[in-house]
C-alpha cells in the first residue's frame, strides 16, 4: 500500500539507486520525487531550428497556443498537451513576430505582434473572426501586449502613434468587435514605446516603457483612463515585465540594479502604492545593463516565483536563463535546471497542472535537443490546503499490462487529479488526468521498477510499480 505525505517546501530527491533503495526501506516503499525543473520527456517540440517563441498560453481545453519567430509567415501555431503540432489549427493571418497571445474564458484567441497584422481574433480553426474589423497601425510600429478585460473590451500597448485616422500613442482600448473605444486615452505624446502593461483585479492599468528611448515610464491609470495618482511609482528604471499578485503587490523586473535609491538586482517587489517592498530582496544577480537581466516573473500559486531571462546565475549559484525563488527572493534549490536551456528564455507559463512551459531561443535543454519551447517538471506543491483522504486505491502494483485506479465510491472532487509515471532516474513517462476511476495502461514498458505518483491540490503519494 501507500502513505500520504504532506508537500514538504524542500521535497527529498533521490539521485541514484542507493538513494532509491535507502528511501523505500525508510518510507515502506513509498518514495518522493525527483527535484523540479527537469525537462519533461512526455512533452516534445516539433518546431523548425532556429525557432524563437516569445509567448505562450494556454485553452481552457488544455491545447497551448504559441507566438514568436516560428521561421514561417505566420509566426504561431497551437500544440497537443504532448507538444505535437495541432493539425486541426490552420492559420491564414501574416504576422513578421508575434510577441502576445491572450484568451479568454470562451476560448477566444486574440493574437499581436508586428505588421502587416498587428491584432487579429481567430477562431478555433486559426481562421480570422470576421466580425473583429481592427483599424491597423498607421505608419510604422507594432503592439507588444494585449489583454483581455472582463467586460470584452481589449487592451492594446506598445509602439503606436495612430490607428486607423484616429492618433492615440501606445496604449489604446478596443470595443469587442475590434473598433477603437474613443472614450479611453492615455494622452501619451508621440514616440512612446510601452513594453510592458498589467491590468489589475479593480480594472486600474499599470505600464511601463520609454520616451524617445530616454525618459523611462511608470504609471498607473485608472479603468477611464486618468492618471491614478495614489501610485508612486519611481519611474528612473527601464522596466521588462508587471505581475499584479493577489495581495496586492506588484512585481518588476528589468535591467535595473536599484529602485528608489535601495540596491535591487533586476527583480523587485513594491507595495500597492509603488513604493518598494522591503520584505522582497534580489539576490547578487549579475547586473550589467541588458546583457545579465530578467525578461519575464511567473508568479505561481504557491506564493514562489520563477524568473526567466539573460542571466546565468542567481545568489551564486548556477542558474541560466531560469531560477525559482521563494517569496523573500531567496532562491528555491528544489527548482534545478542543472544545465539548462543553451540560450535566453523569453516566456514562462504554468499550465493547470502546475508543470512549467518555457519559450525561448534555446535549442536545446540539459543536453537533449529541444527547440524554442520546452516543458519542465515542477511537483513544489503548497501545504496550505486541506487533508487528503486516504481515498484511492491502486491495484496490482505488480502488473503485466494495465493498473486499476479505482477512487472506491468516494465523492472527492477529482477535477483537478493527475497521475505520473516515473523511471528510477527520475524522467517523466507518462502523465495523464485522472477524472474518474480509471484503468492505466501500460504495455509499452520495458519491464522493472518504476514510480507512480498521483497528485491532487496540494498533496501527493507516490509508490512503486513493478512491470512483469
Amino acid at each position: 500500500m501507500f502513505q500520504i505525505f504532506r508537500t514538504p517546501k524542500q521535497p527529498f530527491l533521490f539521485c541514484n539507486l542507493k538513494n532509491v533503495f535507502l528511501l523505500l526501506i525508510l518510507f515502506n516503499s513509498t518514495i518522493v520525487l525527483c527535484q523540479d525543473g527537469q525537462l519533461d520527456l512526455t512533452f516534445s517540440s516539433y518546431l523548425e531550428a532556429g525557432s524563437s517563441v516569445y509567448a505562450i498560453t494556454q485553452q481552457n481545453d488544455n491545447k497551448i497556443l504559441i507566438g514568436g519567430l516560428l521561421g514561417d509567415n505566420y509566426n504561431f501555431t497551437r500544440l497537443n498537451e504532448d507538444g505535437t503540432i495541432d493539425n486541426t489549427f490552420m492559420p491564414v493571418t501574416i504576422f513578421n513576430f508575434v510577441s502576445s497571445i491572450a484568451v479568454n474564458d470562451r476560448n477566444e484567441i486574440f493574437i499581436a505582434g508586428g505588421s502587416p497584422s498587428y491584432i487579429k481574433k481567430l477562431n478555433q480553426d486559426g481562421s480570422e473572426d470576421q466580425t473583429f474589423n481592427f483599424e491597423g497601425i498607421s505608419g510604422s510600429g507594432s503592439i507588444r501586449e494585449v489583454k483581455v478585460l472582463d467586460n470584452g473590451k481589449i487592451i492594446i500597448a506598445g509602439n503606436f502613434n495612430q490607428i486607423g485616422n484616429t492618433t492615440i500613442s501606445a496604449v489604446a482600448r478596443l470595443n469587442a468587435d475590434g473598433s477603437l473605444d474613443s472614450s479611453f486615452n492615455l494622452n501619451f505624446p508621440p514616440f512612446v514605446s510601452i513594453r510592458t502593461l498589467e491590468v489589475q483585479p479593480d480594472g486600474k492599468i499599470i505600464v511601463a516603457g520609454q520616451y524617445y528611448t530616454i525618459y523611462e515610464i511608470f504609471r498607473r491609470y485608472l479603468p477611464n483612463g486618468s492618471i491614478d495618482t495614489s501610485f508612486n511609482g519611481d519611474e528612473s528604471y527601464y522596466i521588462y515585465d508587471i505581475k499584479y499578485q493577489d495581495n496586492g503587490k506588484i512585481m518588476i523586473a528589468g535591467p535595473f540594479s536599484e529602485y528608489s535609491g535601495i540596491t535591487r538586482h533586476n527583480v523587485a517587489r513594491l507595495n500597492n502604492d509603488g513604493t518598494l517592498d522591503t520584505s522582497f530582496d534580489s539576490y547578487n544577480l549579475p547586473q550589467n545593463g541588458t546583457t545579465y537581466t530578467i525578461f519575464n516573473i511567473l508568479v505561481l500559486d504557491d506564493g514562489n516565483y520563477i524568473l526567466s531571462g539573460s542571466f546565468n546565475t542567481y545568489d551564486g549559484l548556477p542558474s541560466k536563463y531560469l531560477a525559482k525563488i521563494e517569496a523573500d527572493g531567496t532562491i528555491n534549490s528544489s527548482f534545478d535546471v542543472e544545465l539548462g536551456p543553451d540560450y535566453f528564455v523569453w516566456d514562462v507559463f504554468e499550465q493547470n497542472d502546475g508543470k512549467i512551459l518555457i519559450g525561448g531561443d534555446f535549442t536545446n535543454y540539459n543536453g537533449t535537443p529541444i527547440n524554442g519551447i520546452a516543458r519542465l517538471t515542477n511537483t513544489s506543491l503548497s501545504t496550505d490546503n486541506y487533508e487528503l483522504k486516504n481515498w484511492i486505491n491502486i491495484y496490482p502494483t505488480v502488473f503485466e499490462d494495465k493498473l486499476n485506479i479505482d477512487f472506491n465510491g468516494s465523492s472527492q472532487d477529482t477535477s483537478t487529479s493527475f497521475v505520473e509515471v516515473f523511471s528510477l532516474s527520475g524522467n517523466l513517462i507518462l502523465s495523464e488526468n485522472i477524472l474518474d476511476s480509471k484503468s492505466l495502461y501500460l504495455d509499452f514498458l520495458n519491464s522493472g521498477t518504476y514510480i507512480l505518483k498521483i497528485t491532487d491540490k496540494a498533496q501527493f503519494f507516490a509508490t512503486t510499480i513493478i512491470k512483469r
